[in-house]
C-alpha cells in the first residue's frame, strides 16, 4: 500500500518553491498555468521547445528523506512529439553537482513511455516521456536515497519541433514526496480517495 503521509507537496497553487532554467531558441523555462490541472487551479507548464535545448524545473526536498522507504509521486499530462521531445527525471544528493537520471527499474507506476532521439551532432537515444497523454500518476521509488537531502528536476528535451501554446508541452500537478508503506496486496492507494490496482 502507498501511504498519503508526504513530507514534501508541490500543487503550484502558490507562488514558486521550485526554480526553473532553460536553453534553446523561443524557450521560456517551467511557468505556472491555469489552463489545465489535475486539482485545483494551476499547474506547472513547460512549453514545447522549438530547436535543440532543455527547460527544467528543480525542487529542494525538505528536510532529509528520513522515511522508511520514500518515494515521489506526481501527477502529469504531455504532448511532446514522438520520439524526439520528451521529459524525465533526475535526482541529486550533492546539491546540484552531479544528476541522475530515475531509471526504469525505480518507477512502480507508470514508467517512461518511449524512446526518443536528439541532439543532432551526437545522436543521443534514451527513455523518457514522449507523446500525448492525458493526466495520470507516476510513482517512483526513492529508497535509495533514504536519509539524503535531495534535490529533484523535470527535464524536458527536445529538437527541431514548435508546439502551440497553453495546449502542448508538459504539465506536473500534486508533487509529494511521502512513505512508501509495503503489503502483499495487489493495490496500490495512491492518495486518501484514488485508488490504482496493478
Amino acid at each position: 500500500v502507498l501511504a498519503p503521509e508526504f513530507i514534501y507537496f508541490e500543487g503550484f497553487e502558490f507562488p514558486a518553491k521550485w526554480s526553473t532554467e532553460y536553453t534553446g531558441a523561443f524557450n521560456v523555462g517551467w511557468v505556472r498555468d491555469n489552463q489545465s490541472a489535475h486539482k485545483g487551479v494551476h499547474s506547472g507548464l513547460s512549453y514545447g521547445i522549438s530547436g535543440t535545448g532543455s527547460s527544467i524545473l528543480q525542487l529542494q526536498v525538505d528536510p532529509a528523506l528520513q522515511l522508511d522507504r520514500p518515494g515521489l509521486k506526481f501527477w502529469q499530462r504531455y504532448n511532446l512529439e514522438l520520439g524526439s521531445d520528451g521529459g524525465v527525471v533526475e535526482v541529486s544528493n550533492d546539491n546540484g553537482i552531479t544528476w541522475s537520471k530515475v531509471p526504469d527499474d525505480l518507477f512502480l507506476v507508470n514508467g517512461y513511455s518511449d524512446l526518443i532521439s536528439y541532439d543532432q551532432l551526437h545522436k543521443v537515444t534514451e527513455p523518457a516521456f514522449s507523446g500525448e497523454e492525458a493526466w495520470h500518476p507516476v510513482i517512483i521509488d526513492l529508497s535509495d536515497y533514504k536519509g539524503d537531502q535531495i534535490l529533484i528536476r523535470f527535464r524536458q528535451i527536445g529538437q527541431e519541433s514548435l508546439f502551440d501554446f497553453f495546449t502542448t508541452g508538459w504539465r506536473l500537478d500534486d508533487i509529494e514526496i511521502f512513505n512508501i508503506i509495503e503489503s502483499p496486496s495487489v493495490t496500490i492507494l495512491k492518495s486518501d480517495e484514488e485508488i490504482l490496482t496493478r
